[in-house]
């Protein structure tokens, strides 16, 4: 006999990938969408008027956090608001889907991962499809010179998925040397505007 569907909800729709992770959880048999939430008034509106998000159960963040029934809520807001919301999840006892990048501060991220294990539980985070033909670039074992503005950072991750940072050089005229393994891909990079 089949387990039941885990019962789930979005919190925050602002992520590029919000809807895909939506549609992702409606179309599996594997889980039940309990419900949205979008804290900021002026998105939910937004989305509310959207095509794309009719028919979903809108819900308060303390509804959504204070639901019993909702096991796992997938944060997939803008990234500057990804680890509050996330640490709000793992504050209520749920499971948490956390869409990348994980925020901007890294021990705040380690909290919420402390925080998630003393718990029991699960933190998933959100990947690139990096086998994906669109994705897999090799940028071979010479550097690669990118002239994309000025760089603030960048991540790669090698084919197992282990995301490793790569030393960078900023030149002048907007560019930047990354010297990645053979077979990595480009993961991230952030531009300074």
């Amino acid at each position: 006999m089949a387990s039941p569907p885990i019962k789930c909800a979005l919190l925050g729709t602002n992520h590029g990938h919000a809807l895909g992770k939506l549609r992702a959880c409606q179309q599996s048999a594997d889980w039940e969408v309990v419900g949205v939430c979008e804290p900021d008034d002026g998105i939910r509106r937004r989305r509310q008027s959207e095509e794309a998000w009719k028919g979903v159960r809108w819900l308060s963040e303390s509804e959504l956090l204070g639901d019993a029934l909702v096991q796992m809520i997938a944060v997939e807001s803008d990234v500057p608001d990804l680890l509050r919301l996330g640490r709000k999840v793992i504050d209520a006892g749920k499971h948490l889907h956390l869409d990348k990048p994980a925020g901007t501060d890294l021990r705040a991220f380690r909290a919420l991962l402390d925080a998630a294990q003393r718990k029991h539980l699960i933190v998933q985070m959100g990947y690139m499809f990096r086998y994906n033909g669109g994705f897999n670039l090799k940028p071979g074992k010479n550097m690669l010179l990118l002239r994309i503005g000025q760089v603030r950072q960048a991540r790669w991750g090698d084919r197992a998925g282990m995301g490793a940072l790569t030393a960078m050089a900023v030149h002048g005229g907007g560019g930047i040397r990354l010297s990645p393994a053979s077979g990595e891909v480009a993961d991230e990079i952030r531009v300074l505007t």
